[in-house]
């Protein structure tokens, strides 16, 4: 019977290594959370086992495992931020304070311009028709008016704006 060679004398250049599987950055983190799955797994045994030298090198390991695993999750969520898949709580609130200020500015002018007018109509459909048009028409120049004032709005927000408000090209 031939002995199996120490793991000091083990050539690792020539160790054949399985195939990768998926590529990817989800496929990494899938392979990376099962490590740490299993690397818990033998911690636990080894502290079962109640070898100190064991439970030194598997905690090590685990340790390792999870932290690569905390790296690579970190990197994944700042990369999907970056890439615009997440947006930053503070721009999400800056846009909001921003389209509030255009609803509010635009429904004061509104009340200003329109009411005497809009107030002498009879018809409620035509009330409705018309107050909507001015309204749409004050919201319009508002909004056109603060984006070509350099607004603080990002391009991707003004386009939304402009889709969901129908606003003409600005």
């Amino acid at each position: 019977m031939i002995a199996e060679p120490e793991p000091s004398e083990l050539d690792l250049n020539q160790i054949e290594l399985g195939p990768v599987g998926k590529r990817g950055a989800a496929a990494a983190l899938q392979r990376l959370e099962e490590i740490e799955e299993r690397a818990f797994a033998r911690l636990e045994r080894a502290i079962e086992s109640g070898n100190p030298f064991q439970v030194k090198a598997c905690q090590e390991f685990y340790l390792r495992s999870s932290e690569t695993l905390r790296r690579l999750d970190l990197a994944v969520e700042t990369e999907r931020r970056n890439a615009e898949e997440q947006i930053p709580l503070r721009q999400i609130e800056d846009i909001a304070a921003q389209i509030s200020t255009w609803l509010r500015t635009a429904f004061e002018q509104f009340l200003g311009a329109e009411s005497p007018s809009l107030m002498a109509m009879t018809d409620l459909g035509e009330f409705k028709f018309l107050a909507i048009e001015r309204f749409r028409g004050i919201l319009h120049r508002e909004v056109k008016a603060s984006i070509g004032n350099n607004s603080p709005l990002p391009s991707w927000a003004q386009a939304q704006v402009v889709e969901a408000w129908n606003i003409p090209t600005l």
